[in-house]
Order: structure tokens, then C-alpha cells, then sequence
């Protein structure tokens, strides 16, 4: 039993030897494109096709090869499925814009949004009551699915296609229909819609522990019809945009969270605020964890704004010139932070998951 066991860690050994050589070693055309290398069992389709080892057929084989990111890590690039960045493509008209002038989207303190500026939040509560607890935040990527945090349906009462609805085109949870007075005007926003679940996906390589891969996909039961109020996001479908969340000096999160740490409940606004990046050394630091490329430190670092409890899965993005306008854009969504809320949290890494959301958007 011994010599078999020594054997066997013997081979996984020569094993991933193999693998590194291999994305060390090979000539891949796709490495320039690709912003994200991976470790091969971070990437659900490579890692299948090595677990099929010999019965694995030669085009799958020659796509291992030829996926290594070429350089001393010998990490690999997870490609994205082609029909979900088309579905992702159909949505470039309408994301990331809402009847707002751009300049809306610029907070200094924490605050209440204007009403209708950002038509792509998403907002999970349990149907269990008339009013409902909201719990966490989310995105709307497509007409049928929003984007979240994986950690937010691990309890069983938060898991439950029943007992869970997503509401798209809210402002205030205490109003059925939300109206603000701007500049001596009245605005009244379109009824908020709630949603049933078809199915929860969360990230297959989730971790509660590393709070690794902390990233879900909703898939709504009907599909959405885009309005003034409702209208989905913008994700960083190319690698000059993907830079962009190692580059740009803050983003804006917003959600339905605390105010603060000792808050009794959630916001009943959908509010915001603006976090500046941080180095992910910083993070690393301060949870005692390694933060990786796949994750993104940011927070206000001297102020009380920031992301909270409840804002989990909301979207952390900025404006930027994209499709012929300006257009916000989802670089990260919200994982975990600080108990007191007032200083950097770890945002999940969007871009850098991309080959996974486009493989799961699709039937």
C-alpha cells in the first residue's frame, strides 16, 4: 500500500512537470490576447481534458498544448466559449448607459444614486414575507442572467429557488414605485420587477476558506425586457479593457448594504460610493491570505465609505469610453472585507473570469 501511494504521488508530480513544460515551452498564438493566465485546475475546460488523460482526443490534446501562457509560472489561458461572448456582444447597445448625465456617476462620499442611474443593479431578497430581506447585490449581464458572489448562496434559506427572488429596476424597498424631486422637478421611476430563479451556478472552484473564485450566475426563470429602469451591464470583453483594472486609480461599488458596520439592517436606497485601487500586497496583508490576479483590492483606506455587509455580489466598475460613448463598465463584484467597513475589501476579479461566464451563459 505504501509503495502504491508513493508511486502515485510520484506520478502527479511528473504529471504537472509535464504541464508546466508544456505551457512553458510551447509557441502559443494566444498568449498576447490572453491578460489572465491560469493554474490548468483553475480552468474547468483544460482541466477535463486532462483528466481524461490517454482517452483525451488529439484536438483537445494539441488545445492544452497550445493554451500555455509561455512564460517561467506555467500557468495556462482559459479561452472564452464563443457563444457566450456573442451573447455578451448582442447586449453592447444597450449596457452601461442610463438617462443620466455621465458626470452622476462620480461620488465623493457615500450617498444616495439618482434615480435611474444605474438600471443594471440587481437585488436578492427572500419572498418568505410581504416585504422581503434583501441579502446581497448582483449585476445584470444579459436578459437572462445576473452576476453575483458565489458566497451568498451557501446558506440553505439564500440557496432555495423558492424562497428567492431577484428584483431589477429598484431605488428604495420601502416605495413600490420611487420618485425624487431633481432641480424642482418630480422624476418617478418605472415599478420595480421581481424575478423567479431558474438556477443558481456558482463557481465550480469556490472557496469559502481563500474566498478564491467567489463568483455566481442567476438565471432568471423569464427573460428580461430592457426599460428605462432595467437595462444590464458592461463587462470587459476585450484585454485593453481588462487592463483597465490594473490601472485605473478608483471605481465605483453601490449596493443595498449597511451604512455602516453597526447598522441593525441594509440600506432601503440603493446607494455608492467611490474606492480607490490598491496594491493587492496591501490586501494580502491585512486579511493574512494571498490575494491573486483573479481578485482586486480596493477601498477608501481613510474614510468611512466603503463597501459593507449586504453589498456582497454588487458590482465594483467605472465609466470609461467604450462602444462609441461613455459607458460603465463591470471590472470586479463585491466578495469580503473588514468588519468595521472602512478600509480595503477584495473584489472578485470579472475579467479575469470571463472563460467562465461565457461558458456558463450558454445552453
Amino acid at each position: 500500500m505504501f509503495i502504491r501511494m508513493e508511486l502515485y504521488a510520484l506520478k502527479n508530480v511528473l504529471l504537472w512537470i509535464i504541464l508546466w513544460l508544456l505551457a512553458v515551452g510551447n509557441l502559443a498564438e494566444n498568449v498576447e490576447s490572453c491578460l489572465y493566465c491560469v493554474p490548468i485546475d483553475e480552468c474547468g475546460k483544460l482541466f477535463g481534458i486532462l483528466q481524461q488523460g490517454k482517452s483525451a482526443p488529439f484536438e483537445d490534446i494539441r488545445l492544452l498544448y497550445q493554451s500555455g501562457c509561455n512564460d517561467y509560472r506555467g500557468l495556462f489561458c482559459c479561452g472564452n466559449d464563443l457563444k457566450g461572448i456573442e451573447e455578451l456582444e448582442l447586449q453592447k447597445p444597450h449596457c452601461g448607459v442610463s438617462e443620466s448625465n455621465p458626470v452622476d456617476f462620480r461620488i465623493i462620499n457615500g450617498e444616495e444614486v439618482k434615480l435611474s442611474t444605474r438600471p443594471w443593479m440587481a437585488l436578492f431578497l427572500t419572498n418568505s414575507s410581504a416585504n422581503g430581506q434583501h441579502f446581497c447585490g448582483g449585476s445584470l449581464i444579459t436578459k437572462k442572467f445576473v452576476l453575483s458572489a458565489a458566497h451568498c448562496f451557501t446558506k440553505r434559506e439564500y440557496n432555495d429557488l423558492n424562497s428567492v427572488v431577484v428584483r431589477l429596476g429598484e431605488h428604495d424597498v420601502r416605495h413600490a414605485r420611487d420618485c425624487r424631486t431633481y432641480w424642482d422637478k418630480e422624476i418617478c421611476a418605472p415599478p420595480s420587477e421581481d424575478f423567479a430563479i431558474k438556477r443558481i451556478i456558482s463557481h465550480e472552484f469556490f472557496s469559502h476558506s481563500s474566498n478564491y473564485h467567489d463568483i455566481a450566475l442567476v438565471e432568471l426563470a423569464t427573460q428580461v425586457d430592457y426599460k428605462i429602469h432595467i437595462k444590464p451591464i458592461c463587462l470587459p470583453l476585450n484585454v485593453e479593457l481588462q487592463q483597465l483594472a490594473e490601472t485605473l486609480d478608483s471605481f465605483s461599488v453601490a449596493g443595498w448594504g449597511k451604512l455602516n458596520a453597526y447598522a441593525a439592517r441594509g440600506s432601503d436606497v440603493l446607494m455608492a460610493t467611490d474606492v480607490r485601487r490598491s496594491s493587492r500586497i496591501m490586501c494580502t496583508i491585512k486579511y493574512s491570505m494571498w490575494v491573486k490576479e483573479s481578485q482586486i483590492c480596493a477601498g477608501s483606506g481613510t474614510t468611512t465609505e466603503d463597501s459593507c455587509h449586504g453589498d456582497s455580489g454588487g458590482p465594483l466598475g467605472s465609466l470609461v469610453n467604450y462602444f462609441g460613448r461613455p459607458r460603465f463598465v463591470q471590472f470586479g463584484l463585491v466578495s469580503f472585507g473588514s468588519r468595521n467597513c472602512q478600509s480595503q475589501a477584495v473584489y472578485t476579479n470579472v475579467g479575469a473570469h470571463l472563460p467562465w461566464i461565457t461558458e456558463n451563459i450558454v445552453e
